[in-house]
C-alpha cells in the first residue's frame, strides 16, 4: 500500500455504498514479522440489506478507483466495530504498522 493513501477519501467512498452498516479501515504489514513487508489495507465491514458479495465487489471497485489499491475485505458484526454502549464514537481507522 502506498503511504500517500488518504483514509478520508476511502471513508468517503465507503459512506456512499448502500448496505454498509459499519466499516473500519486497518493498515498493517502483509507479513507482521517483517518490518520491510509492504503495507496492506483491510476493510472490516458489517452489511445490512445486501449480499456480502455485492457489497464486497462494490467496495473493492470504489477503493481501487479512488485510491489505486485493492483492499482485503473482512466481515464482522457491527458491534465489533462500534458498540454505542461502550464507546461514544466509532474508530474508523486503525494503523497497526
Amino acid at each position: 500500500m502506498e503511504d500517500a493513501i488518504d483514509p478520508e477519501a476511502v471513508k468517503n467512498q465507503l459512506a456512499g455504498i448502500k448496505g454498509v452498516a459499519e466499516y473500519q479501515l486497518v493498515v498493517q504489514k502483509e507479513d507482521r514479522d517483517n518490518p520491510s513487508s509492504p503495507d496492506m489495507l483491510i476493510i472490516r465491514l458489517s452489511v445490512a440489506g445486501r449480499t456480502r458479495k455485492d457489497v464486497e465487489n462494490e467496495v473493492i471497485e470504489r477503493v481501487r478507483q479512488s485510491a489505486g489499491i485493492t483492499p482485503k475485505v473482512e466481515w464482522v458484526q457491527s458491534p465489533d466495530i462500534y458498540d454505542p454502549s461502550s464507546r461514544l464514537k466509532a474508530t474508523r481507522f486503525l494503523d497497526h504498522r
